[in-house]
């Protein structure tokens, strides 16, 4: 036994185990069993377990000879041949602290009133534990109760007041009684996809919470009293039905990671901007079209995603968030972004796209990490000559808009990986374009452009290039000498260009 590591996870059924006559004593853990209704003796290798804190039993049709064995005397109602009472096996009984149950109908009759140290309970039917929940109030911290079809909680649940993790989700709650409160010592609750229209007033008291899971509900509002969830770090939700948030929000000052997607806000509170540790913010999909003033003041953040809204302009601190590192403000309204947008200099990761854009600011070139950009379907017409300072840039996505130059300062773009540039209105490349010396994909269809400058040979990484849709009269001879492009999209391109290895006839598609 020296060979196995200290924490053993066996996974085999009863026939299997019965069989090794090694031992166990401070090696197994967890015990995960499977049978099909066959019967078969285990003491042996029972007696040997003393360490065991899990134990998963997926007995689905008859009840197991050894049940009989591990239960002792005064716990046990069968005729007297039946009854065997080991007290070798106390030790199995007093250590075990979780047990999880697949579909079987021995718990509540046979495996409770025996292992009463369990902190932990999932994975069974509701039905056969709740009649003899309550023997063990003071000791489960744990009870799950996911998809019980459940559509409220009986006075015995309630009554675990050391639960500290809570999972009631996919069940058919409309509502929670007043007395949820009770639960003090919680720190987790699921209770995602149910039914849930609104919250008890006494719901701020759980003042231990910190996870909190209202996903996917019915919820149109939240009591004053939510507020008062003051240890409360992680809090979905998304999927409801609510078009505005208390005042008192602003003091979960404790929240790190907030999911407010797919529901029918409108606006914020004031007091929003107090979040002041909110690393992850998630807004997606709501009817957003404004930010409160103090927004800029959560200097924790690090992920902001406010794509599918409606937000015409950002607010003038937006500068101030720090951390930012990744923002999502994919299909808004925006028409211009503030002067202070460059002070996010931590920012590594920017989707602006599909708004109404026409321009950006001279101050957008000092965003020094940014690493992906997508400014796809707005109005732009020109960049401004600081957007060659973005050194770090990989990607950049400038399709649909209405470009008809760019810079030469693009050619700056040294690192710059991969360009999407098609469905604009330009002419020509600025003859930096050959300075990407990092490029591999360029996307150049359906442009105005009649040719391509020559050093666009010096691109000796691009792999991918699209010319598709432009009125090129010719293509660079020399072309052909960038050995590593594999694929050019020229479909319907020859049909009206020529190069000096076509025949001079030209012919529109």
């Amino acid at each position: 036994m020296s060979d196995l590591p200290k924490t053993y996870w066996v996974c085999k059924s009863w026939r299997e185990l019965s069989k090794d006559s090694r031992v166990w004593d401070a090696v197994v853990k967890r015990l995960n069993l499977y049978a099909d209704g066959k019967t078969f003796t285990i003491e042996k290798v029972l007696n040997q377990i003393k360490g065991l804190r899990a134990l998963i039993n997926g007995y689905t049709k008859t009840k197991p000879d050894f049940i009989q064995t591990i239960l002792n005397k005064p716990l046990i109602q069968a005729t007297e041949s039946e009854i065997v009472t080991l007290h070798e096996y106390t030790q199995l009984r007093d250590s075990l602290t979780v047990y999880s149950l697949l579909s079987t109908q021995y718990l509540g009759e046979y495996f409770i009133p025996f292992f009463h140290n369990i902190k932990e309970m999932r994975d069974f039917e509701a039905s056969e534990v709740f009649p003899r929940i309550s023997s063990f109030k003071t000791n489960v911290t744990c009870l799950s109760l996911v998809d019980e079809k459940l559509s409220s909680l009986p006075e015995t649940v309630l009554q675990l007041s050391s639960l500290q993790i809570l999972h009631l989700s996919n069940n058919k709650f409309t509502s929670l009684p007043e007395t949820f409160a009770q639960f003090s010592a919680l720190r987790d609750l699921d209770l995602s996809q149910n039914q849930l229209s609104f919250l008890p007033g006494g719901f701020g008291q759980l003042s231990t919470l910190k996870k909190l899971n209202l996903s996917q509900n019915k919820l149109s509002a939240l009591p004053e009293t939510f507020g008062q969830l003051s240890s409360l770090q992680v809090l979905n939700l998304s999927h409801n039905r609510l078009s505005a948030l208390p005042g008192s929000f602003g003091q979960l000052s404790s929240l790190i990671r907030l999911e407010l997607a797919n529901n029918q806000l409108s606006s914020l509170p004031n007091t929003f901007g107090q979040l002041s540790d909110l690393q992850f913010l998630y807004l997606i999909n709501n009817k957003l079209s404004l930010l409160p003033g103090g927004f800029g003041q959560l200097s924790s953040l690090q992920v902001l995603n406010l794509s599918h809204n409606r937000l015409s302009a950002l607010p003038g601190g937006f500068g101030q968030l720090s951390s930012l590192q990744e923002l999502n403000l994919r299909k808004n309204q925006l028409s211009l972004l503030p002067e202070t947008f460059g002070q996010l200099s931590t920012l590594k990761c920017l989707n602006l796209y599909h708004n109404r854009l026409g321009a950006l600011p001279k101050t957008f070139g000092q965003l020094s990490v940014l690493d992906s950009l997508d400014l796809g379907k707005n109005l732009l017409e020109l960049l401004p000559n600081e957007f060659g300072n973005l050194s770090t840039l990989e990607t950049v996505g400038l399709e649909h808009n209405r470009l008809r130059a760019l810079p030469e300062t693009f050619g700056n773009l040294s690192t710059l990986e991969t360009v999407g540039l098609e469905h604009n209105r330009l002419r020509a490349l600025p003859e930096t374009f050959g300075n990407l010396s990092a490029l591999e994909i360029l996307d150049l269809g359906h442009n105005e452009l009649s040719t391509l400058p020559s050093n666009i040979t010096l691109l000796t990484n691009l792999i991918r290039l699209n010319l598709n849709d432009n009125p090129l009269w010719y293509l660079p001879n020399t072309i052909g000498s960038v050995t590593g492009l594999r694929v050019q999209y020229l479909s319907r391109l020859f049909a009206r260009c020529y190069s000096s290895i076509l025949p001079r006839k030209r012919k529109r598609a």
